[in-house]
């Protein structure tokens, strides 16, 4: 749990950048959870009763910064919310990384295709 490798603030506080703990969480296949992410509690508690394969993320990695607000997800031609209909994240924009994320416990069928669009910063 830290702020991110970005640092990050919400109405409960701000986090100071941890770039080097997430590292760490790829290296060791761990999660690197955002203190500031509204759902963090529910996903830790995912992590933690999920077993290591809840949290075996996919990541679409992108040649281009997205503008903020203008990503989408699209499964197999249909639109594919970040947040499921419980309220679980089921994808996630990672700036530092400059990759979408897809958790283990989302990740759509074999054989699906998966479109990530979005307007790309000048």
């Amino acid at each position: 749990m830290s702020g991110g490798s970005t640092g990050c603030a919400s109405e409960f506080g701000e986090a100071a950048p941890a770039p080097r703990l997430a590292e760490l969480a790829d290296i060791y296949g761990g999660a690197a959870l955002s203190i500031c992410d509204p759902d963090w509690g529910r996903d830790l508690a995912a992590h933690l009763l999920g077993g290591p394969d809840t949290w075996a993320p996919t990541r679409l990695f992108s040649s281009e910064e997205p503008v903020e607000g203008t990503l989408e997800a699209v499964v197999d031609g249909e639109r594919w919310p970040s947040v499921d209909e419980e309220g679980l994240t089921r994808w996630k924009y990672e700036a530092g990384r400059n990759a979408v994320s897809i958790w283990e416990r989302a990740r759509p069928e074999s054989g699906s295709t998966v479109v990530v669009r979005y307007v790309p910063r000048c």
